[in-house]
């Protein structure tokens, strides 16, 4: 039983007790002032007795239901485990930096490079995809990033990532060139995302948007994009936001994100499908007791 302070506008017990005469279906407040008052109840939740609880597993027929759900879960999930297992060790190997293999022993000065293929089908590539780079105090050569048998690059919602030596600093980067020689058979089509280049002696760091097919049959048919360095209203654009929240959305989901989050993530798939199993588990719990 409380009360309706108006000097604190809440409610208050001070001074209001449940009266003896309450039952479950009425309850009788008995306050020493003359206030508005109301009443209210809690809800107590089941106690579960864990010294008792597989005791009925001897009354399976009336239960029959909740462990077919239990044990059906439980299968499933470690059928997913052992796939998203899998999945999760050829992630592994794309966690490494690829060296660029037109990189010369001579060159010191070092840039990171990280390529973002789009999500979406079709959207990775086989093809050989070259690149040059533009600063204010220089600009590099025809520089081609690396396609192997063993990793393969610019897969579908990929993040691959690379480390291009040049001779000296290119200073202020203003613009990309990127391009690929269609020669990936079904999968010569490339849907690039954005590249951030990250100067690893200056930390200073840019990003080229660009969003677009590089293919000729889909899109604007074109296969060589030129990549301006974005500005800051550029990366607070509506686009950006769209964009980055779908990539959120596949990566922080719960559920979703066992499937689409990038390959090589830190909180690995089978970590997701494992905490997706433990809500499942803490839910049936919590309607039990309640």
């Amino acid at each position: 039983c409380r009360y309706w302070a108006e000097d604190t506008e809440s409610w208050l017990p001070n001074g209001c007790r449940v009266h003896p005469t309450s039952t479950v279906t009425e309850t009788v407040c008995a306050c020493n002032h003359m206030t508005a008052f109301g009443a209210g109840f809690v809800t107590a939740p089941n106690t579960i007795d864990l010294t008792t609880v597989f005791d009925k597993f001897a009354d399976i027929g009336n239960n029959a239901g909740v462990l077919a759900t239990v044990l059906t879960t439980l299968a499933l999930y470690f059928v997913g485990v052992i796939f998203l297992r899998r999945v999760d060790k050829t992630g592994m190997k794309k966690l490494i930096v690829h060296s660029l293999p037109d990189n010369r022993s001579t060159d010191t000065y070092y840039y990171k490079m990280t390529v973002y293929t789009s999500h979406g089908r079709g959207s990775g590539t086989k093809s050989n995809v070259a690149f040059s780079l533009f600063g204010d105090k220089g600009s590099t050569c025809v520089r081609v990033f690396k396609q192997g048998p063993e990793v393969r690059t610019f897969q579908a919602g990929g993040v691959d990532i690379f480390l291009m030596a040049v001779e000296e600093s290119l200073g202020d980067l203003h613009r990309l060139q990127i391009w690929h020689d269609n020669q990936g058979g079904d999968d010569r089509a490339w849907k690039l995302d954005k590249v951030i280049v990250r100067d690893l002696q200056s930390g200073d760091t840019n990003s080229f948007l660009c969003n677009h097919w590089l293919s000729l049959d889909r899109g604007d048919g074109r296969i060589n994009r030129i990549l301006p360095a974005s500005t800051e209203h550029d990366l607070s654009s509506f686009h950006l936001f769209t964009t980055k929240a779908a990539r959120d959305f596949r990566n922080e989901h719960i559920w979703l994100s066992t499937l689409f989050c990038p390959s090589g993530s830190h909180f690995s798939k089978v970590q997701r499908l494992s905490c997706g199993l433990c809500i499942i588990y803490t839910t049936m719990i919590a309607n039990a007791m309640w």
